[in-house]
């Protein structure tokens, strides 16, 4: 390969740290302050050196490269394969499209009109439990919305119990996990009070997802749910192949990670939004009551519930719940202008891409009505990815959030509590810590 410039470096790197202190300090203005720089920019994490996509047009030329740019290896996705081995979301290149075609199925449109019944179901079974004017914690119950709804659609018949102990160890894993990315890979061996907690609870989700499988296989009663269509499904070109037992468990324990997270978070951050905004609130209340006229929202009616629509992909600009993505070079390359060489870390992030002022006009501003005419794909709005690698789940992360903001805005106003300012809290998932919010029964509704 031609002799190519390396990308700039990122001022303000310790000895043997990094940049780890100003990530782990505040990775939000960390990466704000990187574009000026340019387009890429070379960070250290502890020894590791790493490089930021800061350009929407590269990001794109990354995600869709996935022969060059691998998703399998790097600092991110060893942790995540700790937790969820060799699934869909962290297995290499040669494997994806193969494991893709053998879960597809289980995400088509037609499987989540079904799912969307389930859904509702538990949305209500949690905005039923609220009594007028209670404080709640956000996060907490839109977890509990995201974990029910995905354990039921995923897992039929999984004992509350075992989701309860589930959700907990899950919590312990999201809580753990981003000091297991920026930390050296010698400090996860050590026997500390964090590591021993977090391998308990990687251990108990991934004997209790184990457990259910093993059951399921002996069970021959017909089951709709994702699981039964994961244990049940073959890629025709391949042979008839299908997932052995550890790969059924790794997509349905991935799968369960990201969707109680990353619809939590979405969930979350769209009712402070709508609390902050309360013409933008009225506008989605009326388009409620003029469109479930006091029914249950189902999957027939998302398609007349724009404000809903608009309200939530606003949401999911500013607050992508996938915040932070990690990349691997597998060879030598080139990349705007600039020389990759094999095996290099990068890292592109949707949270500062959305909020680009070249892109979007006043982007730090909450506006639904900048998608008013757009409804295809936007090329710099990438929530969900781009390429190859995008989210297999997409259609089934937005039906639960449409439904659950649908469902619960017509019965409940979520009113923000003085003084209460959530803060941006750098997981998984880009999820609002501290957000407290008053239930307010909205009257006739």
């Amino acid at each position: 390969m031609i002799s190519l410039p390396s990308p700039a470096r990122a001022p303000g790197a310790l000895p043997l740290l990094g940049h780890a202190l100003p990530v782990l300090r505040d990775p939000f203005a960390f990466l704000a302050s990187l574009p000026a720089f340019g387009d890429l920019v070379e960070i250290r994490i502890g020894p590791t050196r790493a490089v930021v996509v800061c350009d929407p047009e590269l990001t794109r030329r990354v995600l869709q490269d996935d022969r060059t740019f691998d998703k399998s290896a790097g600092l991110l996705y060893s942790a995540l394969r700790e937790i969820g081995g060799d699934g869909l979301v962290t297995c290499p290149h040669d494997q994806h499209r193969l494991r893709r075609r053998v879960i597809q199925p289980a995400f088509g449109r037609e499987r989540v009109v079904v799912y969307a019944s389930v859904m509702n179901r538990h949305v209500d079974g949690v905005a039923d439990g609220w009594k007028d004017r209670q404080k709640l914690d956000v996060v907490e119950q839109m977890s509990k919305i995201a974990a029910d709804a995905t354990a039921d659609t995923l897992l039929s018949g999984l004992r509350p119990a075992l989701t309860r102990r589930t959700t907990a160890d899950l919590a312990t894993l999201l809580e753990l996990f981003p000091r297991r990315v920026l930390l050296p890979s010698a400090w996860r061996m050590l026997p500390t009070a964090d590591n021993l907690r977090y391998r308990a609870a990687r251990s108990r989700i991934r004997q209790t997802f184990g457990a259910v499988i093993a059951e399921r296989r002996a069970d021959h009663r017909a089951h709709d749910d994702l699981l039964s269509m994961l244990i049940e499904s073959r890629d025709a070109e391949r042979s008839g192949s299908s997932l052995n037992d550890t790969d059924v468990c790794d997509e349905a324990v991935a799968l369960f990670f990201a969707a109680v997270e990353n619809t939590s978070a979405a969930l979350a951050w769209t009712f402070h939004l709508l609390a902050q905004h309360p013409t933008v609130e009225r506008r989605l209340h009326a388009e409620v009551d003029s469109v479930l006229s006091g029914a249950r929202p189902s999957a027939d009616h998302l398609a007349r519930l724009d404000t809903v629509r608009r309200v939530v992909k606003e949401a999911l600009r500013l607050y992508p719940p996938t915040w932070l993505v990690g990349r691997v070079a597998v060879a030598d390359t080139e990349l705007g202008g600039h020389g990759i060489t094999k095996g290099t870390n990068l890292f592109y992030s949707p949270y500062l891409i959305h909020r680009r002022a070249d892109i979007y006009d006043f982007p730090e501003s909450f506006d639904p009505d900048r998608w008013e005419t757009e409804r295809g794909p936007t090329p710099s709005f990438i929530p969900f990815g781009v390429g190859p690698r995008r989210c297999v789940a997409e259609q089934f992360a937005l039906t639960l959030t449409m439904l659950a903001v649908a469902a619960i805005a017509s019965r409940w106003r979520l009113e923000s509590l003085p003084g209460c300012q959530p803060r941006r809290r750098m997981g998984v998932a880009l999820q609002p810590g501290g957000l407290h919010m008053r239930a307010v029964t909205r009257r006739g509704a």
